[in-house]
């Protein structure tokens, strides 16, 4: 990756970003190519969405706890904001988890039984590092972390979406969350970046700004790249590790 090496004269940060993304050539991760290519079954997708609802559930906590570390009131407003769109506007049936539960049955999962399936170490080591990455890096890393992120999921939902409906798994009409997500997560990312975008060129903060974004499309990369194996290693799991039953 030499994504330093850019040519444009004076970049943003959201075109520095879509460099970084396009470097890691996320969307030709194997997650994304076996449901385009129409090879993954659909009980593997279904798994392995039931194991991402636990990124959903928890990407506002490290979101909040970045936005607790920010000084000024008003450079926090577009990060509320964002959680506020999490949270549904404060109305239940539109909260994130909420509508991503709504996908998951539209698409045949038993969203009854979530609470009981166990959180893979794949999405539990993506949480963390992001929860670790908001509460304790630079501010500056925290801000372009995120920002990537959202940045990159724009395109990503884009990307499922399409596959969903492609694969007949769902048709238009009752797609759902990732329809939301493809047309509004680039101005979310706008509001992460906006904070940062001042101090771009000031090299200790470029440096720390890079760190970032970075670091949040790689561990998204990882995220999927391991969603795509967690079938196998879920059921293997399950075969050498005995169930206690009290």
């Amino acid at each position: 990756m030499n994504t330093l090496n850019y040519k444009l004269p004076a970049p943003t940060i959201a075109e520095v970003a879509e460099l970084i993304i396009a470097d890691s050539d996320i969307l030709n991760n194997p997650y994304f190519v076996s449901i385009r290519q129409h090879e993954m079954a659909l009980s593997d997708f279904q798994q392995s969405q039931q194991q991402f609802y636990f990124a959903v559930l928890f990407f506002p906590r490290p979101m909040a706890a970045l936005m607790a570390r920010i000084t000024d009131p008003v450079d926090r407003l577009g990060i509320l904001e964002n959680i506020n769109e999490e949270h549904g506007g404060f109305c239940y049936e539109h909260m994130h988890p909420t509508t991503f539960k709504t996908f998951l049955d539209r698409v045949g999962c038993n969203t009854k039984g979530l609470s009981d399936i166990e959180i893979s170490p794949q999405v539990a080591s993506f949480n963390h590092t992001l929860l670790s990455v908001c509460s304790f890096s630079a501010l500056e890393t925290g801000l372009a972390c995120l920002g990537i992120i959202e940045y990159a999921f724009a395109d990503i939902s884009a990307t499922l979406a399409k596959a969903i409906v492609d694969r007949r798994w769902l048709d238009p009409d009752s797609l759902i969350h990732y329809n939301l997500h493809a047309s509004i997560d680039k101005q979310h990312a706008a509001d992460f970046f906006k904070l940062i975008e001042p101090e771009f060129h000031n090299a200790e903060q470029h440096r720390l700004i890079i760190e970032g974004l970075k670091l949040g499309i790689y561990i998204f990369n990882r995220l999927y790249q391991d969603l795509y194996t967690c079938n196998q290693d879920l059921r293997r799991q399950h075969d050498l590790i005995p169930t206690y039953v009290t």
